[in-house]
């Protein structure tokens, strides 16, 4: 008896020790995670950076940053095999910027519980990156053999930058995905050891003389564990209530938010919060309260001790203490300001031309679009300008290409200042602009335009001590829904290279 007594303490103890592998693997895991997504899209900045400069520098500082997420799928792909390859493994982690301490912990997860749903479900959102990042490599070399060229191929690269897009957007999700599976997968591994354990006391209850001494060095060794998991985590974790009184907070929390563990324990979760987002995340803790749901995961902005806002990225669970009646709130914060800043460069990269800040021709489609559809729900008349320089040519010719771009800087500023706030204007490439002119009859776009001809005739361009009058083209077309036929044509129109420029708005005004 005293034999399965022992022998059942030495299981209840390897079982704790497993779970707190399992959480410090977990935790492992996500801050792993929280690596290689900010590796990806470092990579992918420097990839666009790559696409519009041709410098080989940011080639290099993207597959530097992208062999870090590489690095990861060479440690998976050595401990998916059949018989593990653990060097392979160590130091596919290793160079994915781990810890050593971790990765043995994390080796164990992936060979011994992978086959276990909440597990299975974060490896294979992890397997589901290959093609992305392999993607990523293969646009790379593409970019890399279009500037080794003489003269680059500049559709086949703004190709290269849109698949990098789409890209980049897939790997997010898939990131996401991870994240979410290994949440889920900590909370799994906490109802284990909650089911267990209470059967496991149960147990002990009929035999407390003979090992309540040992549980009780278990349970604290335990505690200890958990605790040390808490402090040591790679992000920041809050203990709140349900008046939004600050708890409990680890370091990671107080650094990240510039506060010491005492100040923020006397302060609100409100006086954390920009004041800007203090309603947001608001229907997701209703659905949280109302059992629908055990935790959400959302974005917000808070407030450091230096008076400056961070962009985090929070996970909320909910957690109901019977013995006292309470319910608490654990919240699991990530500074993600930085990756915010680079994906929100990125996007404005994606629709606006970088020599003169206009949105390109690929916005500006969406803003047709939209005005067309308009035109035929809500009965609008709105108009389509091109506008094209007369004398472009001779400015590129005669005083070089850098006075050619100044002059579509000085133009783009001008027709800027002469259209309303309501319009729309943008580079479409080379010496052409689009102009969309919402709300108003052909008269009163007539009138903007002739306002716009005259302002860039009035303009005399100087470059270098030579002086170039300017002067432009402009065709209007209208946008009603009275002709269902030609509004189609005008956006498929607007992507047609090489159109006539002067013999295109002819046909269209007659």
């Amino acid at each position: 008896m005293f034999v399965g007594l022992f022998a059942l303490i030495l299981i209840a103890i390897g079982f704790a020790v497993s779970i707190v592998q399992v959480q410090a693997a977990v935790a492992a895991y996500t801050g792993g995670e929280s690596i290689w997504s900010r590796s990806q899209l470092s990579a992918v900045i420097y990839l666009d950076r790559y696409a519009r400069s041709g410098d080989p520098l940011d080639l290099e500082q993207a597959r530097s940053w992208l062999s870090i997420p590489l690095s990861d799928r060479k440690a998976r792909l050595a401990m998916e095999g059949e018989s593990l390859d653990a060097e392979a493994a160590r130091a596919g982690l290793i160079g994915g910027r781990n810890h050593p301490d971790d990765v043995d912990g994390m080796i164990w997860l992936v060979r011994n519980l992978s086959d276990i749903d909440a597990f299975q479900k974060a490896i294979v959102a992890w397997q589901q990156t290959d093609p992305g990042l392999l993607e990523l490599v293969a646009i790379g070399d593409a970019l890399e053999m279009n500037w080794s060229v003489a003269q680059p191929d500049l559709t086949q690269i703004a190709l290269l930058r849109q698949q990098l897009t789409a890209a980049n957007d897939g790997l997010q999700i898939f990131s996401l995905q991870f994240r979410e599976a290994m949440g889920n997968a900590a909370r799994w591994a906490a109802d284990v050891l909650s089911i267990v354990s209470i059967i496991f006391l149960l147990f002990l209850a009929f035999m407390a003389w003979q090992i309540s001494a040992r549980l009780t060095r278990s349970v604290r060794r335990s505690a200890q564990n958990f605790r040390a998991i808490f402090e040591q985590a790679a992000v920041g974790i809050a203990q709140i209530n349900s008046e939004g009184n600050v708890l409990d907070v680890n370091e990671t929390l107080s650094k990240i938010l510039g506060y010491s563990k005492p100040q923020l324990l006397v302060m609100r979760y409100k006086d954390l919060l920009h004041p800007e987002d203090w309603e947001s995340g608001r229907l997701q803790q209703q659905e949280v309260m109302s059992g629908n749901t055990n935790s959400y995961t959302f974005q917000q902005r808070l407030m450091n001790s230096s008076g400056g806002s961070l962009w985090a990225r929070l996970t909320v669970s909910i957690g109901h203490y019977q013995k006292t009646r309470t319910t608490n709130y654990i919240v699991v914060l990530e500074d993600v300001s930085e990756s915010y800043r680079m994906s929100k460069e990125l996007n404005y990269q994606a629709n606006h031309d970088e020599l003169t800040g206009l949105i390109n021709r690929r916005a500006f489609e969406r803003h047709l679009k939209h005005v067309v559809s308009q035109a035929q729900t809500e009965h609008g008349a709105h108009a389509l300008c091109f506008v094209d320089l007369d004398q472009f040519k001779i400015v590129n010719d005669t005083s070089g290409h850098l006075a050619g771009d100044e002059l579509l800087r000085q133009v783009a500023a001008i027709a800027r200042h002469s259209l309303r706030e309501s319009d729309v204007l943008a580079r479409l490439g080379g010496d052409e602009f689009g102009i969309i002119l919402r709300n108003l009859t052909m008269d009163a776009a007539a009138g903007i335009t002739e306002k716009l001809r005259a302002a860039l005739e009035d303009m005399v361009f100087t470059w270098e001590g030579r002086s170039h009058s300017v002067s432009c083209s402009i065709g209007v077309v209208p946008i009603t829904n009275k002709d269902k036929s030609r509004l189609p044509r005008l956006i498929r129109l607007l992507n047609e290279p090489g159109r006539p420029r002067h013999s295109l708005y002819s046909k269209y005004l007659k």
